[in-house]
């Protein structure tokens, strides 16, 4: 019994062997094959936000991620791919990388979401919520992204594209602009008469705490409202609520239609402080 069983395993374990052997011959065969192979032209993202200006897409869709032509069979060709996508600073994350016969791959790519530019001298860098650079164009602005100024604050090196923002201060700006956004997607009545304009943060001639309450919104009427900290400061939990600064501008806009004849705005405390233009 034992010797019959004995040439059945030699001949499966020859069968293995050439079965091995001739995946890995026509993987080397097919890599070979020029109808297989992908280059530059044969990569494009797909499907981009609408938020992303038409120039912003061609950018994307149109760079260059694989240098010279290469099989898809390639066994290192998906890590390259995602490495070479990551390092594109509106490129979040990568995932399902998955061949496309003949010459192409699918994949999915998760992009940032800018939020606000950070205006720096002649510098306007364009931000997502963490504070990654995701572009430096003095002419680009998204849409619905506020500016964010640096008062009196002297800055003699800013983040290249794809590094993130470590100033307290443009933290806590985007801090202010994430604790704004439930609201206004929840519809609060605040932002029907109120559009934000900009993002202050600090007070001219005075050196800056991180923590300070000091952060300003210009509205795009011109009327500037003192908001006070942000929730990254460690003393956020002496502030009004977020909701509560928003229910008293609310209020304001009521009884000042438009805001009308306001120049300041100052909502650090229970009772509201206005101040009207002379």
């Amino acid at each position: 019994m034992a010797s019959e069983e004995r040439p059945r395993a030699v001949l499966a374990a020859a069968g293995l062997i050439f079965g091995v052997a001739l995946v890995g011959l026509i993987k080397d065969r097919l890599a070979l094959d020029n109808r297989y192979a992908i280059g530059p032209v044969s990569v494009a993202l797909g499907v981009l936000p609408q938020q992303l200006e038409d120039h912003r897409g061609r950018l994307l869709a149109g760079y260059p991620l694989v240098a010279g032509p290469r099989s898809i069979f390639d066994s290192a060709l998906p890590g390259d791919l995602q490495r070479e996508l990551l390092q594109l600073p509106w490129v979040a994350s990568v995932s399902n990388l998955r061949r496309r016969l003949p010459d192409g791959f699918r994949v999915d790519v998760t992009l940032r979401t800018p939020v606000a530019v950070v205006c720096i001298g002649d510098e306007r860098l364009a931000v997502d919520r963490e504070g990654v650079v995701l572009e430096s164009d003095a002419e680009f602005r998204p849409p619905e992204c506020p500016e964010i100024h640096l008062i009196g604050e002297v800055v003699e090196t800013v983040p290249v594209d794809g590094m993130r923002f470590r100033r307290a201060s443009v933290l806590e700006a985007l801090a202010v602009l994430a604790d704004l956004e439930a609201p206004r997607r929840e519809g609060h009545a605040a932002f029907d008469s109120c559009v934000l304009d900009a993002v202050l943060v600090g007070r001219k001639g005075k050196n800056r705490r991180a923590g300070s309450a000091d952060i300003d919104l210009l509205l795009d009427n011109g009327v500037q409202v003192a908001w006070g900290r942000s929730s990254r400061s460690p003393l956020h939990v002496f502030e009004l609520p977020t909701s509560r600064k928003l229910d008293h501008l609310e209020r304001l806009c009521r009884t000042y239609p438009g805001l009308l004849g306001i120049e300041r705005v100052d909502l650090r405390f229970e009772d509201p402080m206005v101040w009207t233009r002379s």
